[in-house]
């Protein structure tokens, strides 16, 4: 018998409550303007919550939260992809820790010598993905991490955050327009009407 995954937290409004798991992948979706990257800066702690709504974490929940911005180019904290890669971690992961992440996100080919604004656009969001699973990121608030990508680099992209929610306890939530192509993945699927300070459930599965 499987048992449940662990409840990081829940938002709460008056008439709804939507609860985030771990290791698992939800999608926030809906129209141009609706307030989706508002939603994740809300998760984030960025934006403040309306009166009528609450986050509420679990007692015993890990509150690592990061968020990946859509950003062209990326805020980057230093100077090269090895010290992007472990900034502020303590203590730092180890050599085999750091060689299994930059596998993961296909960043074997670069040297941790690589200065970090001469990255492509997937080869920064990559890094910036490896550097949240390196932290131990338990709750990762991802903005339309697809967007402006060729078709090619969308599809491995989406397939490798994925499996980084199979593989670990992060819960990943994605702000995106094109719920369909994420569909195969997600555990839950959140639509936002504008105007609405909280989404409604769209789909729910294990």
């Amino acid at each position: 018998m499987t048992s449940s995954p662990a409840s990081l937290c829940s938002i709460r409004g008056e008439q709804r409550l939507l609860t985030i798991h771990a290791g698992e992948m939800i999608l926030v979706t809906g129209p141009v303007g609706s307030g989706k990257t508002h939603m994740l800066r809300r998760l984030a702690g960025l934006a403040p919550l309306p009166s009528s709504v609450s986050l509420i974490w679990d007692r015993d929940a890990d509150k690592s939260v990061r968020m990946l911005f859509e950003h062209v180019p990326p805020l980057w904290v230093a100077t090269t992809l090895g010290e992007e890669l472990v900034f502020g971690l303590h203590p730092v992961p180890d050599g085999a820790e750091i060689h299994q992440a930059r596998k993961a996100w296909r960043l074997e080919s670069l040297a941790d010598s690589t200065p970090v604004e001469g990255l492509n656009r997937i080869q920064a969001i990559r890094l910036a993905l490896a550097s949240m699973e390196l932290a131990r990121t338990r709750l990762a608030l991802i903005d339309n991490p697809t967007a402006s990508l060729p078709l090619d680099d969308a599809d491995t992209l989406r397939e490798d955050i994925a499996a980084w929610t199979e593989r670990s306890t992060c819960a990943v939530v994605i702000a995106c327009n094109r719920y369909q192509d994420w569909q195969p993945w997600v555990q839950q699927a959140w639509r936002l009407a504008i105007g609405e300070d909280l989404p409604a459930m769209m789909q729910q599965h294990d």
